[in-house]
């Protein structure tokens, strides 16, 4: 996806490029889908069959149906985040929520890098609507 990106929107820097070709490479499908997640906890959720929240702007991972990964293991969460708010993916000084202990907030902690580099990654033969 990354290459077919490329070559169809020759509009980032190459210093972009290629610092998003380094993140593809140090980053794990974990990291990818946290990071995804945090972009849009409710699109997310929406992509994931879980439905609306109902009543709130928070909601609780308890059996560990987000993130099973990383269900029961706080301390790899919280690299996990602490990993990609280093690469300038998540907003730094976010007090990380960890599955099954605290509940997720519904607001993006993405940064515009964060949102950028997925949109570098994502399907472009892929419209909006899923398809």
């Amino acid at each position: 996806n990354a290459v077919l990106n490329t070559a169809l929107h020759n509009d980032q820097e190459d210093d972009t490029t290629l610092f998003f070709m380094q993140l593809i490479d140090d980053l794990r499908p974990i990291h990818l889908k946290i990071l995804k997640f945090y972009a849009d906890p409710v699109a997310w959720r929406r992509d994931q069959g879980l439905g609306p929240i109902k009543g709130g702007n928070t909601f609780v991972d308890s059996d560990g149906q987000y993130f099973p990964e990383v269900h029961n293991k706080p301390e790899y969460f919280k690299v996990i985040l602490t990993d990609l708010a280093a690469k300038g993916l998540l907003s730094e000084g976010q007090e990380p929520y960890f599955p099954g202990e605290i509940s997720f907030s519904l607001r993006s902690l993405a940064t515009p890098m964060g949102i950028e580099f997925l949109q570098f990654i994502s399907n472009p033969l892929r419209d909006d609507s899923g398809k």
